[in-house]
């Protein structure tokens, strides 16, 4: 059944045919998110009873329950299903279920094959490719896994699901500086750091990216957080990566400036005079001559020819004007 679709990452959200459907209470909507993390494999009746009452033992009635749950749910995503006629969605496996739908309509699978996607292209060095296989894995996310859910706030399946996120993020980051778009991954890092502030790999590549956008301030500032807060919270000192990457900071840091490149080629040549018909006749009268010519002497003060006219100057010249003459 190809028309459902199925949002976990956020809030708890499902549609069919395009239109929104209301998956029930808040017990109703725990089951669904259960499958739904698990879609594809079998999630059985005890992992179910352990999600809808995690801090307490469960009722008599939670077997009854919960089979009234997945009765109702399949009801909503096979409307015209025959009472009679097996589920093609969610299925009975064992004392379980298993929810049965394509990548493309669940949020978390198209996350994750995003992901996969983003890894192979790593590998083969197309880290532009990767970088936007991981923004679009990222674009599926609306908030925290099962958001409106509470009771499952802390399952195990919730905790490592935010977990790939925040390795999604950090990896995304790297990515993008090796992609040559620092600046783009930075907000990624900045927020896989903030949830983990303790993580020295990620901080590492945070300084890295700051580092490559231009901002070594702010790398500065993030590797000295991190130090004090490595020696207050668990008394020791940056590791080995984190060292490194403050190490690159300090070289670029001392590095001299190149200095500013002075210009010290010739004056483009002239390609042509202007205004020096006479001169140049001259000069070809005085080359052509059957006896040679030892030497030409072009001299007078530079300047710019004017045509002819009454003003001359105290040789006869046109003032700005050379004389030729030969030797």
């Amino acid at each position: 059944m190809t028309d459902v679709r199925i949002q976990v990452l956020g809030p708890v959200g499902a549609w069919r045919g395009g239109e929104p459907v209301d998956v029930g209470p808040a017990g109703q909507r725990a089951v669904f998110g259960l499958l739904a993390l698990h879609c594809g494999q079998l999630l059985r009746r005890e992992d179910l009873v352990a999600g809808l009452w995690p801090d307490r033992p469960p009722p008599p009635s939670a077997t009854n329950v919960i089979q009234t749950y997945v009765l109702r749910l399949r009801r909503l995503l096979e409307p015209g299903r025959s009472a009679r006629a097996p589920s093609t969605v969610l299925r009975k496996a064992g004392d379980g279920y298993r929810l049965c739908l394509p990548t493309a309509a669940v949020d978390l699978l198209r996350f994750r094959d995003h992901v996969t996607a983003a890894v192979s292209a790593q590998q083969l060095g197309r880290y532009g490719d990767a970088a936007a296989a991981l923004a679009e894995a990222l674009r599926q996310w609306q908030g925290a896994p099962l958001a409106d859910v509470p009771v499952l706030a802390e399952h195990p399946g919730v905790v490592a699901l935010t977990a790939e996120r925040q390795e999604a993020l950090a990896r995304y980051g790297e990515l993008a500086v090796a992609a040559g778009s620092p600046a783009d991954g930075l907000p990624a890092l900045e927020e896989a750091v903030a949830g983990q502030p303790l993580n020295e790999a990620w901080h590492a590549r945070l300084i890295i990216a700051y580092q490559a956008a231009g901002r070594r301030g702010q790398a500065f500032a993030v590797y000295h957080d991190v130090r004090r807060r490595l020696a207050e919270e668990l008394g020791v000192d940056p590791g080995a990566e984190l060292a490194a990457a403050h190490a690159a900071l300090l070289h670029a840091e001392r590095a001299p400036r190149s200095a500013a490149t002075v210009p010290a080629q010739l004056p483009a040549d002239t390609h042509a005079f202007t205004g020096r018909t006479a001169e140049l006749a001259q000069l070809d009268r005085l080359l052509d001559a059957p006896a040679g010519v030892p030497a030409i002497v072009v001299s007078g003060a530079p300047g710019w020819a004017r045509p002819r006219s009454r003003c001359t100057g105290p040789t006869g010249s046109r003032p700005g004007s050379p004389t030729v003459s030969s030797t």
